[in-house]
């Protein structure tokens, strides 16, 4: 029996829908902190505008931006994020 996608939750103990919008930007566990917070600090002082996006909006601007420095550091991040769920999850 599949479970739906909304009561997928974070396998990392946050309690909240583990989704690509969580894993990326909001997961508060700190081996997640600790590789996602140096590239947002740097997404964020290049880009100014997203501080006033929700995280689901954030997302798809990064993801659709024309900036080559941003869409490098948003590659890295999804990289880096992903690796270090591989590692701790396992």
């Amino acid at each position: 029996m599949k479970i739906p996608r909304n009561d997928k939750v974070c396998s990392l103990g946050c309690n909240v829908v583990g989704d690509e919008v969580h894993y990326l930007l909001e997961c508060e566990h700190p081996a997640m902190k600790e590789v996602d917070t140096p590239f947002l600090n740097s997404i964020n002082s290049q880009c100014h505008e997203i501080a006033y996006l929700d995280n689901k909006d954030k997302l798809v601007f990064l993801l659709n931006s024309t900036d080559d420095n941003v869409l490098f550091l948003t590659g890295k991040l999804c990289h880096k994020v992903l690796d270090r769920y591989n590692e701790i999850s396992w």
